[in-house]
């Protein structure tokens, strides 16, 4: 009772007095006063809303004076596309150069030469490593078929075709682009293979991978002069 005694006291002394009266004041002025300072907050905002008004209008226009309108974009769109026309057409020159050189050099049609370079650029050949394979292969014949069996231009045999290709048949093997594309594949996967060492990549297009692997194996050299062959142009 003594200590409840001492503190109602102790809050009526005259500065205790003072300090409740304050915070009374502030409870009952608190909520007018937040009230207060959000108008002046909701007031600086829409204030500063305002000023932003003006030139975000002017950017707006801004930004849409340098949108391209409809016939400007029909201009760039054929502007482009007559850019990619020139650009075609100078690449098909350039082609038509390239195979009317192969087919007087090899003494075949221009559609030939054109096949083989579009094929061999394909799979990423050498077009003269191309052409030189084609003619030692097949003499540019697309009927020939070897005594083992290697049918065509770049004389791949069924087994190997159907390995590279399940839908290929036999007969498929005749077809011109059929026939070059699975050959000319088939030489880049071996370069792939042997690190891009292309004349052991010949030698396994040649001999067949297992076989020169296991020559290898038996420290002979699976060199017989047919990569040689093919790669003397480039020498």
């Amino acid at each position: 009772m003594k200590s409840i005694t001492r503190l109602r006291g102790l809050w009526r002394a005259p500065g205790v007095l003072r300090v409740s009266r304050v915070l009374r004041v502030l409870r009952v002025r608190a909520i007018p006063l937040l009230a207060l300072a959000a108008a002046v907050s909701a007031c600086s905002t829409l204030a500063w809303a305002s000023s932003l008004e003006a030139p975000a209008t002017e950017m707006g226009a801004a930004l849409g004076a340098g949108v391209p309108g409809r016939s400007d974009l029909r201009d760039l769109e054929a502007e482009a596309k007559a850019e990619a026309e020139a650009l075609l057409a100078g690449k098909r020159q350039i082609a038509d150069k390239l195979a009317a050189k192969y087919a007087s050099q090899y003494r075949i049609s221009i559609d030939l030469a054109d096949a083989i370079l579009d094929h061999s650029g394909t799979e990423g050949i050498d077009p003269d490593i191309a052409f030189r394979l084609v003619q030692t292969e097949s003499s540019f014949k697309r009927t020939a078929v070897s005594s083992a069996g290697a049918i065509g231009y770049a004389q791949i045999k069924p087994s190997t075709a159907m390995w590279l290709d399940s839908t290929v048949s036999s007969e498929d093997l005749f077809d011109r682009d059929t026939n070059l594309r699975l050959g000319f594949g088939y030489l880049a996967m071996l370069a792939d293979k042997y690190d891009q060492d292309m004349r052991m990549a010949l030698l396994a297009y040649n001999r067949g991978p297992a076989r020169v692997r296991r020559m290898i194996a038996a420290g002979q050299d699976p060199a017989n002069g047919y990569a040689r062959r093919i790669l003397q142009s480039r020498s």
